[in-house]
């Protein structure tokens, strides 16, 4: 019998080989109605790789397949995250935040967590909204 987490395990390795790019994860204490967000220094930079997930809703996952069949299909205001092995979190899926900033350097371009998806694949996904160069 074939360990479903080793064929899981040599599935990631690949994908990670192939679209895996650095990524950062800033943590950060949220701002309120006075004040920006600001650095948690209580909280280290953590430098991994994860892929950035910013497919066409429509044509993708399980949206396609219930609109193909007839289903209901739950429209996501929100469709960018970025997927990464539990192994490359380098801390607890627990230490990332809502609000924390996710930077890609290759990109330029920064993040927010807007909310976490778990996995029992050990792949969670990281939803994002985009922030604006200013508010960085």
């Amino acid at each position: 019998m074939v360990d479903w987490r080793n064929v899981a395990a040599q599935l990631d390795l690949y994908v990670d080989t192939i679209w895996a790019e650095p990524t950062e994860l800033h943590p950060m204490i949220p701002g309120d109605i006075d004040s920006n967000p600001g650095p948690d220094p209580a909280r280290s930079i953590i430098k991994t790789q994860a892929v950035f997930m910013k497919p066409g809703a429509d044509i993708v996952g399980e949206a396609g397949a219930a609109r193909a069949y007839g289903g209901n299909v739950h429209q996501i205001v929100q469709d960018t995250w970025i997927s990464i092995c539990d192994a490359k979190l380098v801390v607890d899926l627990t230490q990332w935040r809502q609000h924390d900033r996710v930077f890609f350097p290759w990109r330029d371009e920064w993040w927010e967590i807007a909310w976490i998806s778990p996995s029992a694949t050990m792949r969670p996904d990281i939803h994002l909204l985009r922030v604006q160069a200013a508010d960085v």
